[in-house]
């Protein structure tokens, strides 16, 4: 199916994507002044959902839902590996990549 909006709010993956079209650089400009309201509400809404499941898995199994390097509030993330295996924890959102150390995920 082809689409030409002119922006679009996609869901992929658990997570909220923006895209926007125009023909010049003003156009985009206004059109993302105008989206971007609705997509942070849309993204926030999407985080909220992902703490509480969040909450939900983590009494489920006996854990706790907040980071013990910071007391953040941890969000579920799910997805599948490479070689398909499904896999599911809490991240706390303060986390860094290149840190291996604190705000470790918590596996399900």
């Amino acid at each position: 199916m082809e689409s030409n909006a002119k922006i679009q709010i996609s869901f992929i993956r658990d997570d909220p994507g923006l895209v926007v079209r125009g023909d010049t650089a003003d156009e985009v400009d206004t059109l993302i002044a105008s989206a971007l309201p609705i997509y942070k509400k849309f993204r926030d809404a999407v985080d909220k959902g992902k703490v509480n499941q969040a909450n939900v898995k983590a009494e489920a199994a006996g854990l706790s839902a907040v980071c013990k390097t910071c007391q953040a509030q941890m969000v579920l993330k799910k997805g599948v590996s490479k070689i398909g295996k499904p896999w599911s924890g809490l991240f706390c959102p303060n986390a860094d990549r290149n840190d291996k150390t604190s705000h470790l995920p918590v596996w399900l």
